[in-house]
């Protein structure tokens, strides 16, 4: 069974009574269907921007069901056939997966300090030393190249 919504506006000139007694209607032929009803929501009155079937105002209804996706063909064909409902839309609703919550981690920062100009200045001299490595490492490579060479011309 998949869940649906019904959107439905029924017409305006009908008194309260006869909006319940049309909405126990749509109702009950949801349930002639095999639908299972999960929530309905108060219907309310809305001024339609352009006529439906010569009604000016409407009444808004809404109603969560369970149906038989194939169930929901014979359903329509009924929900056009009732005269108290102008218009009517059904809406698939999707399926919710609900996930477990991951934990997250919080952030801690500290508040940072300026830097005086003296840690700048060992900051460059640490860069200079980093520097230094790298010429002796190429000075290794020539030399492993000399040996090779040497090796290469015995």
């Amino acid at each position: 069974m998949r869940i649906y919504e019904l959107n439905y506006f029924l017409s305006g000139k009908l008194s309260p009574e006869e909006i319940q007694g049309a909405s126990l209607k749509v109702e009950s032929l949801i349930q002639e269907q095999g639908g299972v009803l999960t929530s309905e929501r108060k219907s309310k009155q809305v001024n339609l921007g352009q006529e439906i079937k010569g009604n000016k105002k409407a009444v808004l209804a809404n109603t969560k069901f369970q149906i038989e996706p194939e169930k929901i063909k014979v359903l329509k064909e009924q929900l056009k056939k009732t005269s108290e409902v102008l218009r009517f839309m059904v809406i698939i609703k999707p399926i919710i997966k609900i996930r477990p919550e991951r934990k997250r981690l919080k952030v801690v920062t500290k508040p940072t300090e300026e830097k005086a100009p003296t840690e700048i200045k060992a900051e460059s001299e640490v860069e200079k030393e980093e520097e230094k490595p790298k010429k002796e490492k190429k000075v290794e490579l020539e030399q492993i190249e000399k040996k090779l060479d040497e090796i290469l011309e015995d």
